[in-house]
């Protein structure tokens, strides 16, 4: 009997970085990586299918960063990144 995954949205998670220093080549590795972000961005996203896989995505972002940069990583599953809200003034 063959076993199949069902994925929801408890089950993909997200990588969120928040850069709080970080300099040009940092961001383009993260880029390279698969994180969403800019050049001039503060903060990158990236999802990922398990937990597992976002917690050795989390430790891959380490890789990534030089000396003097400074970031702080979050992880949220997609039920919450569904729930964020973008703003703007007016």
């Amino acid at each position: 009997m063959e076993t199949t995954k069902q994925l929801n949205e408890l089950h993909i998670w997200w990588v969120i970085v928040i850069a709080d220093r970080l300099s040009t080549a940092s961001r383009k590795r993260l880029a390279a990586k698969g994180f969403s972000g800019g050049l001039r961005a503060k903060s990158f996203k990236r999802h990922c299918p398990s937990l597992e896989k976002a917690q050795e995505m989390q430790e891959a972002v380490r890789e990534c960063l030089r000396a003097g940069d400074r970031v702080e990583t979050l992880l949220i599953t997609d039920k919450q990144f569904g729930m964020t809200k973008q703003m703007f003034g007016h």
